[in-house]
């Protein structure tokens, strides 16, 4: 079940498991919420497991009550992450800690009593909890990455300028590796008003002063307003945000495909695709945007495997409304095309050597004329990356959305409402 997902995931580790089984002992339950089950199960080893190991603590680390060492480990956590530090030497760890013992009652303040006060304090959390853990001479790391992602969104939660700390989160909305931070902050935040619509500007402006990219997100808003359907708007911006990636070839063709997927909301996924399939106008766009897709792919065979089952004209001919000019081009391009079967594919490879460029086109121009479909943006290097980059953010802000996060409704609402939006519609949306 979906719902059981990160127990899943943390049961695959030992220490993980223990956390698990702990929490269990304790609540004979698992929270939903990711954010929460790490937090009560951490509670949990901090406070109780090295007491039922019979551990002798160290008088300084004794000192800290769970809160305390939850912060230091956040402070170490979220100074390491920043820099993407994964491994980190025993004497940045020492010197981080030192940093935060030392402003503790009764701290001793001389710098070499500070250092073997630091190094008892390090080696006293990587004997009684496991939470780091030396992985060679003089080389620390927490011992999962689960651990480094939970203290670091926990120091971004618990930082006395919230404003600046999620400011400074945000600006990391493009890294894949902070994604699991994001939604950790999300989830533990008492509202998650203010991470979010931060998140959503962000995103906004990845792209603004793209006049081109924005001309497509002007492209996926006109169409979207053009199908007269019961899904949510921005459910159909995805749809054919998605589609016009997939032709253009600006990602990968199944990351692309699986876009619409994750930003319909509140949709059903599998119902909603089966519904667009079956609708007249998004399952004939989809078609025709295939179509093309497959006549511009550079592997001819896995092309020529499709084209002996593709008929243009037949899959419209059931419409009652379509237009006579559309129909009878597509007819002419279906007629331009040599018989094809499975006997005669070298004959056809020999023709689609010399005409398939040239048919492309045609059945490009005829896509645009008469659907709006097909557009060949002629993307750079530069926007491909810049596309890539916008949709993992949005895929990310949707997994927020659609997590355990508090939100008000009209935050929500406001975001949802103008998500793919281009920058001359976002007031409107």
């Amino acid at each position: 079940m979906k719902t059981r997902e990160p127990i899943k995931e943390l049961a695959v580790n030992p220490l993980l498991l223990t956390l698990l089984c702990l929490e269990f002992e304790e609540s004979s339950d698992f929270p939903q919420s990711r954010a929460e089950l790490y937090e009560r199960g951490l509670n949990v080893l901090l406070s109780k497991w090295d007491g039922q190991r019979r551990i002798k603590r160290d008088e300084v680390y004794k000192k800290l009550p769970i809160k305390r060492k939850e912060s230091l480990l956040g402070q170490l956590a979220i100074q390491t992450f920043k820099r993407g530090e994964y491994f980190f030497r025993e004497r940045m760890a020492e010197q981080q800690i030192g940093q935060y013992i030392q402003h503790l009652p009764d701290a001793n303040l001389d710098p070499e009593a500070l250092l073997v006060d630091s190094h008892a304090v390090l080696k006293s959390i990587e004997a009684q909890h496991g939470l780091l853990t030396e992985r060679a001479t003089g080389i620390y790391s927490f011992s999962h990455l689960t651990f480094h992602e939970y203290f670091t969104a926990k120091a971004i939660v618990d930082a006395t300028n919230q404003s600046e700390a999620l400011q400074q989160l945000v600006s990391h909305i493009k890294e894949k590796g902070w994604r699991e931070v994001f939604l950790l902050v999300a989830e533990r935040m008492e509202s998650a008003d203010n991470l979010l619509t931060l998140m959503k500007q962000q995103i906004d402006q990845m792209m603004a002063e793209d006049d081109s990219l924005q001309e497509v997100l002007e492209w996926v808003n006109q169409k979207s307003n053009s199908v007269n359907v019961y899904y949510r708007r921005e459910a159909i911006r995805a749809f054919y945000f998605d589609l016009n990636l997939a032709c253009a070839h600006a990602i990968d063709l199944d990351l692309a495909r699986a876009l619409d997927q994750n930003l319909v909301l509140d949709l059903n996924i599998a119902r909603a695709r089966a519904r667009a399939l079956g609708h007249l106008d998004l399952g004939r766009d989809r078609a025709h945007a295939l179509a093309i897709d497959l006549a511009l792919t550079l592997d001819l065979d896995r092309a020529l495997n499709h084209l002996l089952d593709l008929d243009l004209v037949r899959p419209l001919a059931r419409a009652s409304d379509v237009s006579p000019e559309l129909a009878r081009a597509l007819q002419d391009l279906q007629d331009q095309l040599p018989a094809i079967s499975k006997e005669n594919r070298e004959n056809f490879k020999q023709w689609w050597t010399t005409n398939g460029i040239a048919w492309t086109e045609q059945l490009r121009a005829v896509m645009i004329q008469h659907r709006n479909i097909g557009h060949d943006w002629k993307f750079s290097h530069e926007q491909q990356e810049l596309l890539m980059q916008y949709y993992v953010a949005n895929q990310l802000l949707v997994d927020c959305l659609n997590s355990e996060c508090y939100l008000s409704r009209a935050v929500r609402e406001e975001i949802e409402g103008t998500l793919l939006l281009p920058v001359s519609q976002r007031n409107r949306g």
